[in-house]
């Protein structure tokens, strides 16, 4: 017995001129429900840096590409089948956004092993994301729809290698998240300018740090990413971040162990370098789960 899966294929396209795009999702009605696979997510938890390394324009899109994630899964809890075809209608219809692009066919007769494609493609509207139509056959003795969606996600979406940068910015937000941090109203979670007046030299100083939590017991956040950078590059921002903190205990503005730097996976190679903080400031690895509890610690003394 063959099964007929049809699907579609999401495209996203950074540049709706050029209308190049990156295929980023699959999706498909089987079964009296909507299925999706999408890049960078994994059931509920979404990993951004996958969408931010297709391009400098994706990287600056991630907010967009959050609300898509959320549109899907909307999406994916539609049962009627008339619902999920006008939401592709809709899309087919849209001239910004997500619109649909091509059409093709896939044909899959002999299980995995065996494929052939056909495809037939029709350019249409291009703007930031796309969809491409298709029908995938197989024998259902060998899958069920959820094998299906992922050898078609696997297949026709191409998972770009994640940056170091973009995996500590990924992490970084992760434990911001669990600790809570995040949530709370004296929290900013990017980069922010305190202005202080030395007390013993009466001059104006800058402060400035990667995130703030403000308030009476003010912490403040810098952020330094060791893997995939020079020895040079580590130094430089060492030496940027290190003035930041002492100004910010001279003025007092903080207390050095409420200065804290966020790094990840330190490694041997970077303990000289970063004794320059001892005394100065708290160290706390992002890829380490300690951090997690130093965090709370911090912010919550009493809890």
């Amino acid at each position: 017995m063959v099964l007929s899966l049809r699907f579609h294929v999401v495209q996203y396209v950074g540049d709706p001129f050029l209308a190049e795009g990156r295929n980023v999702a699959v999706l498909a009605y089987h079964g009296g429900r909507a299925h999706f696979r999408m890049l960078g997510v994994d059931g509920d938890k979404l990993t951004p840096s996958h969408f931010k390394s297709l391009s400098t324009k994706a990287r600056d899109s991630v907010w967009a590409y959050r609300e898509w994630v959320e549109w899907f899964r909307f999406l994916a809890n539609v049962r009627k089948v008339e619902q999920f075809e006008e939401a592709v209608a809709r899309l087919e219809a849209n001239h910004s956004g997500m619109v649909v692009a091509s059409e093709g066919i896939i044909e899959m007769t002999n299980g995995y092993g065996d494929t052939s494609v056909e495809k037939n493609l029709e350019q249409k509207n291009s703007s930031m994301m796309v969809v491409r139509e298709g029908a995938l056959e197989f024998p259902n003795r060998y899958a069920d729809i959820s094998d299906a969606m992922n050898y078609l996600f696997k297949r026709l979406v191409r998972v770009p290698r994640i940056s170091p940068t973009l995996a500590f910015e990924d992490r970084l937000e992760e434990v911001l998240n669990q600790t809570e941090i995040a949530y709370a109203e004296s929290f900013w979670s990017e980069p922010v300018e305190v202005e202080m007046v030395s007390e013993g030299e009466q001059e104006s100083v800058t402060l400035e740090f990667s995130h703030l939590m403000a308030g009476d017991r003010p912490i403040g956040f810098n952020t330094l990413v060791l893997q995939g950078a020079t020895q040079k590059s580590i130094a430089r921002q060492v030496a940027r971040i290190v003035t930041a903190f002492r100004d910010a205990a001279r003025t007092g503005y903080l207390q050095p162990d409420r200065c804290v730097l966020l790094c990840g996976r330190v490694e041997e190679k970077h303990r000289e370098i970063l004794a320059r903080f001892s005394g100065i400031a708290e160290v706390m690895d992002v890829f380490d789960e300690s951090t997690l509890r130093r965090i709370r610690k911090l912010a919550w003394p009493h809890s």
